[in-house]
């Protein structure tokens, strides 16, 4: 390899920075939890932020506290089950800022536990319309309008522990998960010709607002539970993921696409 293959680098510089000044970051699933994080820290390191969701108060709510704090966001309602909403919000990130470069599509329904064989279909519906469908209708508009104005861009889909490796009682949201690996993957490699990055994070248990229900209604039993279940002995703080997400979608990860990141505190290795 020569010299005039590599970049030219100046190294009182990093080379690649966690900044995202100047990009237009579309958040969905944005209105709390890990999604809020991703939209807070995204537009403290510079980037333009649309928040996507069906929770409008809590929505707006964290658009006005990014605007409070000197940052550019808006809010736009979006059921990522129905792929006329999926269309119509990559058309407002570009009606509000002109391009989009970076989306993290976060959103995910989990619900139902109960073995496969009396698993009620139309759960398994919902699953699969939120998780694997929501996805596919965000990456066919986030990737064509990425294509179209020919600058390259990041996605980063969430995924699951359950996608890796499946989990008893969860059918559901487990295949709706590993669907969701299989589009990362496919395309990563569809888009990688036009500086497209795809990859996708798979968080383990994570601090929440329904894990905080949860514990409150079964105890400090459950919370060990959630503890034991991972090696690092605890759940993930929502930082913890967007951190991943954000590096994922900077260019300190120029030379990352498809890849899958278990983001679950070991818990992958304990099977």
């Amino acid at each position: 390899m020569t010299d005039s293959l590599l970049r030219a680098q100046d190294y009182s510089e990093p080379f690649g920075s966690l900044s995202l000044a100047g990009k237009v970051l579309l958040v969905v699933g944005g209105a709390r939890n890990t999604g809020e994080r991703i939209a807070r820290l995204g537009a403290a390191r510079g980037a333009k932020i649309v928040i996507g969701d069906i929770l409008d108060n809590e929505g707006e709510a964290v658009a006005q506290t990014i605007r409070d704090a000197g940052g550019e966001a808006y809010f736009k309602h979006c059921d990522v089950k129905n792929e006329p909403e999926c269309a119509a919000l990559v058309a407002f990130v570009v009606e509000k800022f002109g391009e989009l470069n970076l989306a993290a599509n976060n959103q995910g329904y989990f619900q139902f536990l109960t073995k496969t064989e009396n698993y009620p279909s139309d759960e398994f519906d919902l699953h699969m319309k939120t998780n694997a469908y929501g996805t596919f209708y965000l990456l066919k508009y986030e990737t064509a309008q990425m294509v179209k104005q020919g600058k390259g861009g990041a996605i980063t889909n969430t995924s699951s522990e359950v996608g890796l490796l499946g989990q008893p009682d969860m059918t559901g949201y487990s295949t709706s998960k590993h669907a969701v690996l299989g589009m990362t993957k496919t395309a990563a490699d569809e888009y990688g010709p036009q500086n497209i990055r795809v990859n996708a994070i798979c968080p383990g248990p994570i601090a929440s607002l329904k894990m905080d229900e949860n514990w409150h209604k079964m105890g400090d039993g459950y919370l060990k539970a959630m503890h034991d279940r991972v090696p690092l002995n605890r759940v993930s703080d929502p930082i913890e993921q967007a951190e991943v997400v954000l590096f994922t979608l900077s260019d300190a990860a120029s030379y990352i696409s498809g890849a899958i990141w278990a983001t679950d505190g070991g818990k992958n290795t304990a099977h």
